[in-house]
């Protein structure tokens, strides 16, 4: 519902300014919050990209599987292609994975890297970024706003998901993919207004 609201009503020059799936998950997790502090419902709602994560249940039973998730991957990367969004994807997509990889070294995180590996291109991360961050309608049209939109969307991401947990948790987002997609969005559409 939270979707078809704003995809209907927060529109610019015909077009949502927010992807409608993530505003309807990020409504929904909001109201959800609301009636959880009045006493309505036991939890929140749980923000979960299991049926995009390529790797979930069966993949796990057999390795052979583990094929089926990069022609998915391949997939991902036409649809991004074929729209002309593969700049904005692939910026977002690697500069996530390098400040993490990095943030992981100084602070000495563990790494098993070919779960690292399999989880950078079969988790449900590709999903996010090859399909949320590049949709068609709330992404940048432009190459070279592609690419500095798409670092700025996996910085803040990254802040998200790492930096703000750590350092300033008492303004940690419960759903931080969430926030930072609709968070690009905004920052995509100001852009896009005004240039």
């Amino acid at each position: 519902l939270f979707a078809i609201v704003g995809k209907t009503f927060i529109r610019d020059r015909g077009a949502p300014i927010f992807n409608p799936a993530a505003l309807g998950i990020g409504l929904g997790y909001l109201l959800s919050l609301v009636l959880f502090k009045a006493g309505m419902l036991r939890e929140t709602l749980f923000e979960s990209w299991w049926g995009a994560d390529l790797q979930f249940t069966f993949f796990k039973f057999s390795p052979v599987l583990w094929v089926i998730s990069f022609v998915i991957l391949g997939l991902f990367v036409y649809y991004c292609k074929r729209f002309n969004k593969l700049n904005h994807a692939l910026a977002f997509y690697f500069t996530y994975i390098g400040l993490s990889f990095l943030y992981f070294q100084v602070k000495g995180v563990p790494v098993i890297w070919m779960t690292y590996l399999l989880n950078i291109f079969t988790g449900s991360f590709i999903f996010l970024a090859f399909v949320m961050v590049s949709e068609p309608k709330t992404s940048p049209v432009l190459k070279n706003q592609q690419v500095w939109l798409g670092v700025t969307g996996g910085v803040i991401l990254f802040i998200f998901s790492n930096i703000i947990p750590e350092y300033l948790p008492s303004f940690n987002v419960e759903i931080p993919t969430i926030a930072a997609l609709l968070l690009l969005n905004y920052v995509t559409y100001l852009v896009k207004s005004n240039g």
